[in-house]
């Protein structure tokens, strides 16, 4: 067949697909081919010595027999200065080919002769529907130095889009369609993604995840990224994640086949952690999912997330002796004896706090007798504290409530320690003496 010409009073172009034939063919595309190029020569001779200029129009976009054309940007071109170009070549950078009128090439004032090639790309993607499809491509050759008539060529252009059948399954054990986790309950902190890989490439692959954002509340706040997991297990064919990964914005590898790219299966687990240190409140977020071979990458899927951190609001005491505050066989020698209690709160609500002591009655021994004034005192000490500690000399003991301690603006999680001291003389009646301390936490 012959390759579309122009020619127009002494000007001549030859367009000819390198592959030969008279048309842009791709053939059968591959549903998980990335991308795929043709490459077009152009020949203009000409002995006029006027100025001209070759332009590109797309009549026919490429069009299912249904009438669904490709979507926007799948197919784009660029030039290749590989020939004689005494002019301007406007096209070699990459740019979508559209029903736009495109200024190829520009001749030089005297209008010499020049070659040059044409690379048209076709970029694949999950949204472009299986199928033939069929365009045309118009070259119009013009004079820029007179009123002549200018002539038109036409190159077609078509595709064979294969369907992607099963060739890689994304299924939850559920048959949800989002990432959903909970950290309320044990069985929805963590949430499995199953990856099958129904047939061998044929060559190395991966499969990778994108993440745009980490997951954000309505209130802007970020989710940290040690607050979410990723871990790749159960595959046979090829190897995951290095153990345990955090969440990271961007591209991160999940899977990367054998050479020969075998058929494999894979979980991918998210799991919470750590969800104490997170502020309550509920995230969202979108994984794209990736097929990357040599040739480029191909999307395979995307999965909204949506996580849930509950409120977490604890105090925990925790006594050296293990059952409360004791002085055993105190001595009348004004000596004091201590007794521990470590105080650790656990907050992610992220408001300021206070922990208090409540002393309903004085210590009292079985005749009714209660310990003087300064002979029971207790002082605070931090351990890596952040909040502020109220009492860090020793300060008597007094009934009623007892502010302890303060935490910071944020109300982080916290830690200190409560050391109390009792001291006997011959002014303390002998005896055993008792009571109840109470700790509370509340939100100011």
């Amino acid at each position: 067949m012959l390759a579309p010409a122009i020619a127009l009073a002494g000007i001549s172009v030859r367009i000819q697909p390198v592959e030969g034939g008279n048309e842009v063919r791709f053939g059968k595309v591959g549903a998980y081919t990335p991308y795929t190029s043709k490459a077009v020569s152009i020949s203009i001779t000409s002995d006029v010595k006027q100025q001209y200029q070759l332009v590109q129009t797309m009549t026919r976009p490429l069009t299912n027999s249904q009438g669904v054309a490709l979507a926007e940007r799948s197919l784009s071109a660029y030039a290749i200065r590989d020939g004689n170009v005494p002019g301007t070549l406007n096209a070699e950078h990459e740019f979508s080919v559209t029903t736009d009128r495109v200024v190829i090439y520009t001749s030089d004032q005297s209008g010499t002769s020049a070659s040059f090639t044409l690379v048209y790309v076709l970029k694949n993607s999950d949204i472009i529907l299986p199928g033939s499809y069929q365009g045309t491509l118009v070259f119009t050759v013009e004079s820029l130095a007179s009123a002549q008539s200018a002539t038109r060529s036409v190159l077609p252009i078509t595709a064979d889009i294969e369907s992607p059948g099963k060739l890689i399954n994304i299924t939850t054990a559920s048959g949800a369609k989002s990432i959903l986790l909970n950290s309320n309950k044990a069985e929805t902190s963590s949430f499995d993604l199953i990856f099958e890989i129904q047939e061998s490439l044929k060559e190395q692959y991966e499969i990778s995840q994108y993440v745009t954002s980490l997951p954000e509340s309505l209130e802007g706040k970020q989710l940290a990224a040690e607050s979410l997991i990723v871990k790749s297990q159960g595959f046979k064919n090829g190897s995951g994640t290095a153990g345990d990964i955090p969440l990271a914005n961007g591209e991160q590898t999940l899977y990367v086949s054998g050479p020969r790219g075998e058929a494999d299966r894979f979980v991918v687990k998210y799991s919470l952690t750590d969800t104490e240190k997170q502020k309550a409140g509920n995230y969202k977020t979108a994984i794209q999912y990736y097929l990357k071979t040599r040739s480029g990458k191909k999307l395979l899927g995307t999965f909204p997330v949506a996580i849930s951190i509950g409120r977490i609001f604890d105090l925990i005491v925790t006594t050296g002796e293990g059952s409360g505050i004791r002085f055993n066989n105190v001595p009348l020698d004004k000596r004091p004896q201590h007794s521990e209690i470590l105080i650790e709160i656990q907050s992610n609500v992220g408001r300021q706090y206070q922990v208090s002591q409540q002393l309903p009655v004085k210590l009292m021994n079985s005749e009714g007798a209660s310990i003087p004034p300064n002979y029971f005192t207790l002082r605070l000490e931090g351990i890596n504290t952040k909040g502020t500690l109220r009492f860090t000399r020793p300060t008597e003991v007094k009934t009623g409530e007892m502010v302890l301690f303060l935490s910071d603006q944020t109300g982080s999680a916290d830690k200190f320690k409560i050391i109390y001291e009792f001291t006997a003389d011959t002014n303390v009646p002998a005896g055993n003496y008792a009571g109840s301390i109470m700790y509370t936490i509340s939100e100011l």
